[in-house]
Order: C-alpha cells, then sequence, then structure tokens
C-alpha cells in the first residue's frame, strides 16, 4: 500500500468565512481528510478525484482583525487504484467595499507536504481562474505557486492575465516531503474593480504517455507516415498491459482503430490516422479510466486550395511551423491531368515539374532558377497566398492539377495535396 500524505497549513488571512470539502468523482482508493479548527477535530472518507476547498472571503482595508486559517491534513490511501489524481483548490472573494488598502499585501497562504512511499514520476498542474465583478470597485487577488524549497517562483496570477492562466510542472515524489505553497495577494489599487479568484492545484501520477507520432505532417487526403503510439504507466512508472485506451479526434481525419484499443504486453496502444481532403491541424488525445493524465498529439495536413474569381485565381496553402521567424519558402506547380507523377523521398509529385507539360508558378526553394509568375516569389509566412490575374472566360473548363512543396527549417521538406481544377 502505498500512502501519499497532504499536510495543509494556512497562515493569517483578514477574515475566515467558510471551508468546504465536495466529492466530484469516485474510485476504489479511499482518502481521509481531517480538518481542525482550534481545539474541534472532525473526519471524513471521501474518493480520489475530491475537490478540496478552503472557501475564504477577504476583506482588505476593512479593519478587521486577522484570523488564521483552519489547518486541513488529507491522506490518500493508494491501493485500488493504480492512478493518483487529488484535487486542491482555493477560492479568494475580494471586498468590494475596500479601496484604500497597501498595494500587493500577502493575504494567506497554504502550505501543501506531498510525501510518497516510494519514488513517483508526478505532475503538479496549476489552473488559476478569476472573475470580475460588474461595477464593483474594489482589492484585486493575485495569486503564486512554489514547489519545492529551491526559492523558484513555478507559478504566479495577476489579476489582469488572461483567464484561465494554466501551468503543468513535472515532480518527483518520494519519503522527503514535497512542499507545494499556494500564497495569495490582494494588490489594492484605489478605485481598483475587485475581482474573485479559483485557483486549482493538481498533483497526478500514472497514465498514458507519448511514445511516438506527435508533429507529423502529410498531403490533405493522405494517411501519416507513422501510428499514434501511447503507453500506459502506473504510478511507479510501469507499464500496464491488458489497459482499455480511448483515442478521440479533433480536426479533418479519421482513425483507422474503434475505442477502447487493449494495451499489449509492454503497455502500448496504437492507431493509424488518415486526413480527410480538407487539411489543416489534427490533433489526437488517448486517454485510459480514471487517469487524469492524457497524452495529445499534434499534427498538420496540407492543403493547396485553388479558387477561380471572375478575373483572377487564386492560390491558398495554409501552414503551421515552429521556425522563427515563421518563414517557409514553396515550389508550386501546375500542369495537365494524366502525366506520370514523380516519385520523391516524401511522396509522389503529381505535377511532375520534368514533365513537358508541366508549369512552374513559383520557386522560392532554388532548383527551378527561383521563377516567379507572381513577381513576388513564394515565401509563407508560414502560409501562402497568391493572386493571378485571369481575364473572364480565360482556360474556361480545362482541368488543371496543382501541387506545392514547402521547406519547413525546422521540419524539412513537405508537399501539399494534388489539388485538381476545373476553372
Amino acid at each position: 500500500m502505498r500512502v501519499l500524505v497532504l499536510a495543509v497549513f494556512c497562515c493569517s488571512v483578514a477574515a475566515l468565512r467558510a471551508q468546504t470539502v465536495t466529492a466530484t468523482a469516485t474510485a476504489a482508493t479511499t482518502i481521509q481528510v481531517t480538518f481542525v479548527t482550534g481545539s474541534a477535530v472532525t473526519s471524513q472518507s471521501v474518493p480520489p478525484g475530491t475537490v478540496l476547498t478552503n472557501g475564504l472571503t477577504l476583506s482588505v482595508g476593512g479593519g478587521g482583525a486577522g484570523l488564521p486559517h483552519s489547518s486541513m491534513v488529507v491522506s490518500l490511501q493508494q491501493g485500488g487504484s493504480p492512478f493518483l489524481a487529488i484535487r486542491y483548490a482555493i477560492s479568494e472573494l475580494a471586498d468590494a467595499g475596500a479601496t484604500t488598502a497597501t498595494s500587493s499585501t500577502a493575504t494567506g497562504q497554504s502550505r501543501l507536504s506531498v510525501t510518497a512511499s516510494q519514488t513517483i514520476q508526478a505532475e503538479v498542474r496549476v489552473r488559476w481562474t478569476h472573475v470580475t465583478p460588474p461595477f464593483q470597485t474594489g482589492p484585486t487577488t493575485d495569486m503564486r505557486v512554489d514547489i519545492g524549497d529551491d526559492g523558484s517562483v513555478e507559478f504566479f496570477g495577476l489579476y489582469f492575465d488572461p483567464s484561465p492562466l494554466t501551468g503543468a510542472f513535472p515532480v518527483q515524489l518520494g519519503p522527503t516531503p514535497l512542499p507545494i505553497r499556494v500564497s495569495t495577494f490582494n494588490n489594492s489599487v484605489s478605485n481598483a474593480i475587485a475581482n474573485s479568484s479559483l485557483l486549482e492545484v493538481e498533483v497526478v501520477a500514472g497514465g498514458v504517455q507519448s511514445v511516438g507520432g506527435d508533429g507529423q505532417t502529410t498531403p490533405a487526403g493522405s494517411l501519416f507516415p507513422q501510428p499514434i503510439d501511447v503507453q500506459v504507466n502506473d504510478l511507479v512508472g510501469q507499464p500496464m498491459p491488458g489497459v482499455a485506451v480511448d483515442f478521440a479526434v479533433i480536426g479533418q481525419a479519421m482513425l483507422s482503430t474503434t475505442n477502447p484499443v487493449t494495451t499489449d504486453l509492454a503497455g502500448r496502444a496504437q492507431t493509424l490516422v488518415k486526413a480527410t481532403g480538407d487539411g489543416g491541424p489534427i490533433t489526437v488525445t488517448a486517454s485510459t479510466p480514471g487517469s487524469a493524465i492524457s497524452s495529445t498529439a499534434h499534427l498538420f495536413a496540407h492543403r493547396l486550395i485553388v479558387t477561380r474569381a471572375p478575373a483572377a485565381l487564386t492560390l491558398t496553402i495554409p501552414n503551421v511551423t515552429t521556425a522563427v521567424p515563421a518563414r517557409v519558402p514553396f515550389i508550386v506547380l501546375c500542369s495537365a491531368p494524366g502525366i506520370a507523377p514523380l516519385p520523391t523521398p516524401i511522396g509522389s509529385i503529381c505535377s511532375n515539374p520534368f514533365d513537358p507539360l508541366t508549369f512552374v508558378l513559383e520557386d522560392s526553394i532554388g532548383p527551378f532558377g527561383f521563377v516567379s509568375l507572381s513577381g513576388t516569389g513564394a515565401i509563407g509566412t508560414p502560409s501562402l497566398f497568391k493572386l493571378y490575374p485571369l481575364p473572364a472566360g480565360a482556360l474556361a473548363g480545362v482541368t488543371l492539377w496543382f501541387q506545392g512543396i514547402g521547406l519547413d527549417p525546422v521540419r524539412g521538406p513537405f508537399l501539399t495535396n494534388c489539388e485538381a481544377k476545373t476553372l
């Protein structure tokens, strides 16, 4: 049996109004929660996935004496579940009537001490949400999270930051306590807009991790060359065979598998992804029941889009890149249909540039002398858009093939689909 102990010690605030515990999930493992408020001690059992909420109402500048937080001890008895997921939430509500408090006054601090009976690779996740009530002025709440005793601040949410603000931090749990401190501040500027804040800290371990297939690209309408490959690990990082994995896709694509996919003896599960003709960004997630850690793969399918306007022809190649600056050179080809394709290491080029029925519209990579029909080249930033004047009725009824070749500074060369267009 593995025991994780979360000890929460809270410092002073201007006023303490409420403290509650709300169970939000069920599983086999039991969590024992103990509250200590002065001499009063209460205890209850709750399921894992429980949200432990310190409901605090702050009154900064109101003149009241500061009261200590109650202390809370949470003992997780790890037995029936191979995964860890426990959440701690702190809710701070600023007093809209207080407008003259000292700026950036520390109003509360909670300390969580996390231990494990053996070494566990885990993750601390932070999500901070703030809400600004309309037509109210007063102090604003900021929140900070410090993990470990190295003096660094892993997360700081300011009242003017986008909401929600999130962060994820890998940690190692073991017999030596790992401190996680949550500090709340009242950033009181006279007549500032008051806001309330909710900070959720989640400690998770075990679950689905990516093994391969992330970051791939393919022409729209094609199969991605490598499968999405994931592995399910338990709390201590050991692979779990015979576990159900659910794959889900967002974007223009289809999966080769139906759910659930059962992990093999190495704890691995795979699925193939085929992009549909529309192309664009594709996200594939893999999850397993009971685990808070899932795996996400980001893919992209390149499509060249040809549009016939009344007096022009437009070519668009949507694109993404991690390169800085985001500049991607292209070659754009046009040919008569039915010519023999050119096989290459990155795929088949339908508009074979060495066929006499192919015309190179743009070359910003160089093998065809940097020609440019538009006169402005073909450097995507990272997407590419080109417009070519074409009189109304010109080439009416003619079918042409179009294809693009890109050279990403990070990922290397890639192809778009072969786009057939009847003008």
